[in-house]
C-alpha cells in the first residue's frame, strides 16, 4: 500500500489581520516622522537664542501643539490613561496658578509652559510604541551633536566677548551656565547610546581592532556629541555645570559599567587595581570641577559668589514669605524683585533675570499650591519609570536610566541656575521625560525574564 499523499495548502492571510497590521504600520511610520521632527524643532529653537523672547518662542508652541494632537489622533488615543488625563489636570491647575498674577507678564511664561506640556505629552506617545524610542533616541543625538559642533567652531572662530573671566561660550543662550546644562544633557545622552552599543552582542564578538571601525560605522553621531559636548562643556566655564555633568556622567557610567561586569564582560573590572584607580580618576575629576582648576581665573571668585548667592537667596526667602500660598505670579519675578531692591542690593538683584533656583523660581512665581502641583506632576511621570526599573521585564531600561540621570542633571545644576527656565533646554527634558514614560509602559507588554539576559541587535531592543 503506498502512503497516502497530503496536499499542504497555504490559507490566505484574514484580511481584517492584514488591514490591522498595514494600519499599525502607517502609525508607526507617522510617529517615527514625529520622532524626527521635534528633535529638529529643538535644535532651530536653540540656535535661536533658545527661544528665549516671546516672538520666536510663538511659532515653536503652536508646532509642539499641533504635534500633540497629531500624534494622538495618529495613535488613535491608545496612550490616553487615567496618568496622563491626571498630568493634564494639574498641569492646567498650575497655569492657573501662576495666573494669578499680571497676565502681560504671565502669558510669555504660561505659552512656554504649554508647549513644554505638549512635547511631554507627544514624547509619551512616541515612547510608548515599540521601535520608536531608537528614532527619537538617535534624532536627538544627532541634531545636539550638529548644535554642539556648530557652536564650539563659531566659538573658537570669535576674538571677542571677553568677560571678567575670560572668554565663555554660551552658544547663544545668554549665559554660559544655562549652556553648559545641554551641552552635559547632549554628552549624557551620546554616552548612554555608546554604552548601549558595548553590551551588543555583535560589537563583543569582534576582535578588538574590528571595534573602532564598528564604533565609527554605528554609532558615529553619539561619538561626536560625545567628544564635543565635552569639549563644550569646559569651555563653559560653569562650575557648577561641570560638576553636575561629572556626577551625573560617572554615576551611570558606573552602574553600566558594574552591570556589564556582573554578565561577564570587561572583566578585567574585577581587579581591584583597576577598580581603586578608575575610582581614583573620578574622584579627582570632580575635585577638579568644584575646585575650578579646569577653570581657574573663575576659581578665585568661588567663596565671594558663594556669599552673594546665599544673601540673594535670603532675600528671595523673604519675599515669598509675604505671599507664600499663590506666590505673585507666572512672569513676575523681574518685577518683583526691581520693587524689593535697595540701594544696596539693586547691583546685583536687578542683574539676576532669575531667581537661580528652581525651588525658589516655583516659588516666588506660584507660592505652595504651585510647588505641589508641580511635585504632583513630576511624581505622577516619574511613578511608572520607577515601577520599570525596579521591574524583571526583559525590556532594556538604559534610556530610564539615562532620564534619571539627566532629572539629577537637570534639577542639580537648576539648584544655583535657571537652565529650566530657557524654553529650549526645558523643552528638550520635557521631550525625554515623556520618552522615558511612555516607554516603560511597553515594559508591561513582555513576558518576564532575567534581567541580564543578553542583548540581541534584531529582537526589538533599544540601541
Amino acid at each position: 500500500m503506498q502512503p497516502s499523499m497530503t496536499i499542504e495548502s497555504t490559507q490566505p492571510p484574514d484580511s481584517a489581520e492584514l488591514i490591522q497590521h498595514l494600519r499599525q504600520k502607517r502609525i508607526h511610520l507617522w510617529l517615527r516622522i514625529a520622532a524626527c521632527v521635534v528633535p529638529v524643532a529643538l535644535l532651530l529653537a536653540h540656535f535661536g537664542q533658545g527661544a528665549d523672547t516671546f516672538p520666536i518662542a510663538v511659532p515653536f508652541v503652536l508646532l509642539f501643539c499641533g504635534l500633540f494632537v497629531a500624534v494622538i489622533l495618529i495613535d488613535e488615543m491608545r496612550a490616553v490613561s487615567l496618568a496622563m488625563s491626571a498630568i493634564g489636570g494639574v498641569f492646567l491647575f498650575w497655569l492657573w496658578i501662576g495666573g494669578f498674577g499680571n497676565w502681560h507678564q504671565a502669558q510669555y511664561e504660561v505659552q512656554t509652559l504649554v508647549g513644554g506640556g505638549a512635547l511631554l505629552g507627544t514624547g509619551f506617545v512616541i515612547g510608548s510604541r515599540n521601535g520608536t524610542l531608537k528614532v527619537a533616541w538617535s534624532a536627538l543625538i544627532w541634531s545636539l551633536a550638529l548644535f554642539a559642533v556648530v557652536s564650539g567652531f563659531d566659538y573658537l572662530t570669535q576674538t571677542d566677548d571677553v568677560g571678567d573671566y575670560g572668554r565663555r561660550l554660551s552658544a547663544g543662550f545668554g549665559s554660559a551656565n544655562s549652556a553648559a546644562t545641554l551641552f552635559a544633557m547632549g554628552l549624557l545622552l551620546a554616552s548612554a547610546k555608546l554604552l548601549v552599543r558595548f553590551q551588543d552582542m555583535r560589537y563583543n564578538k569582534r576582535q578588538r581592532g574590528e571595534r573602532v571601525a564598528y564604533l565609527a560605522q554605528y554609532e558615529f553621531p553619539s561619538l561626536i556629541l560625545m567628544t564635543f559636548a565635552a569639549a563644550c562643556l569646559i569651555m563653559t566655564m560653569s562650575r557648577a555645570g561641570i560638576l553636575m555633568g561629572v556626577l551625573s556622567f560617572i554615576g551611570l557610567a558606573g552602574f553600566e559599567l558594574v552591570r556589564m561586569t556582573r554578565r561577564g564582560q570587561l572583566r578585567f573590572l574585577r581587579r581591584r587595581r583597576v577598580f581603586l584607580l578608575l575610582g581614583a580618576g573620578a574622584v579627582l575629576v570632580v575635585l577638579l570641577a568644584v575646585s575650578g582648576e579646569i577653570n581657574p581665573q573663575h576659581a578665585e571668585e568661588l567663596l565671594h559668589n558663594v556669599e552673594g548667592r546665599t544673601r540673594t537667596f535670603a532675600i528671595y526667602w523673604d519675599l515669598w514669605l509675604q505671599k507664600p500660598w499663590f506666590g505673585y505670579g507666572l512672569g513676575s519675578f523681574n518685577s518683583v524683585i526691581d520693587d524689593a531692591a535697595t540701594l544696596q542690593t539693586a547691583d546685583s538683584l536687578t542683574q539676576m533675570g532669575a531667581a537661580h533656583n528652581v525651588v525658589l523660581q516655583w516659588l516666588l512665581q506660584q507660592g505652595i499650591l504651585g510647588l505641589a502641583a508641580m511635585v504632583l506632576v513630576l511624581t505622577i511621570v516619574f511613578a511608572p519609570i520607577v515601577r520599570a526599573l525596579l521591574s524583571k521585564s526583559s525590556k532594556p531600561r538604559h534610556f530610564l536610566r539615562l532620564t534619571i540621570a539627566l532629572t539629577f542633571l537637570v534639577f542639580g545644576h537648576g539648584m544655583v541656575d535657571y537652565a529650566l527656565e530657557i524654553p529650549s533646554i526645558m523643552w528638550t527634558y520635557a521631550f525625554i521625560l515623556g520618552l522615558a514614560a511612555g516607554y516603560s509602559l511597553q515594559t508591561r507588554q513582555r513576558r518576564s525574564v532575567p534581567a541580564d539576559r543578553p542583548f540581541r541587535d534584531r529582537a526589538g531592543y533599544v540601541k
